[in-house]
């Protein structure tokens, strides 16, 4: 075991003698499961250096046996970056069910109006290009949080970094957020409205691993 995963095992509550929860086949075939496969199949297909029976064994079985929500868009993120660090199947279902429960508030079952941001980060985002706090409390969440920020950082090892830090909890989670979004600020994008302009900020890519350390020393 490295020090990354024995790092990961403690954050998330992980032990080495969990076992897989079993799994009825009549799941397999409902039309619950149904739903969320077809969700599964298109992120797969955008993600092609992910094992398709591999994923679809782990998602279907967190499916059919914590089903508080389900698969939804954008959680095959949170697996391909957990199988970077682990390579046995009951360490990678155990980190993805608890990275989910953790990952809940910030996703699209969270009623529009409940911020789960800090009022401080809402508000220096609304100063800068207003498009409401709603929205952007909204739109942070599902771009940056509940996809642990897979659309962000290019670099694999870049993105390793990133969890490392906000696997500490919600506040360097929150913390990480405040950077990249005073970093989207200070580019000035031209746009022809707010809504744009939040877009772009959103949509950064970054690819440095000099500048992934930079922004976590930011939020540090």
């Amino acid at each position: 075991m490295n020090l990354r995963q024995a790092k990961w095992r403690r954050l998330l509550g992980l032990h080495l003698t969990s076992k897989l929860l079993k799994m009825h086949d009549r799941f397999n075939h409902s039309t619950h499961w149904q739903s969320q496969q077809n969700v599964l199949d298109n992120d797969l297909a955008r993600m092609p250096q992910l094992r398709h029976d591999t994923v679809t064994k782990i998602v279907q079985r967190y499916s059919a046996t914590l089903p508080y929500a389900g698969y939804t868009q954008g959680n095959l993120y949170i697996v391909y970056c957990i199988g970077l660090v682990f390579g046995d199947e009951p360490s990678v279902f155990w980190a993805f069910a608890r990275m989910l429960h953790r990952l809940h508030a910030y996703g699209p079952t969270t009623p529009v109006g409940t911020h789960i941001f800090p009022a401080y980060i809402l508000q220096h985002a609304e100063s800068h290009v207003p498009i409401g706090l709603d929205m952007w409390d909204l739109i942070m969440r599902l771009r940056w949080a509940y996809i642990m920020f897979g659309q962000t950082f290019a670099h694999e090892e870049a993105l390793l970094s990133v969890w490392d830090y906000c696997l500490q909890g919600n506040k360097h989670m929150h913390s990480l957020c405040f950077a990249l979004l005073h970093r989207g600020i200070a580019q000035n994008y031209a746009a022809e409205c707010h809504l744009e302009i939040a877009s772009k900020i959103l949509n950064q890519s970054i690819s440095s691993l000099a500048e992934t350390a930079e922004l976590i020393s930011q939020a540090q």
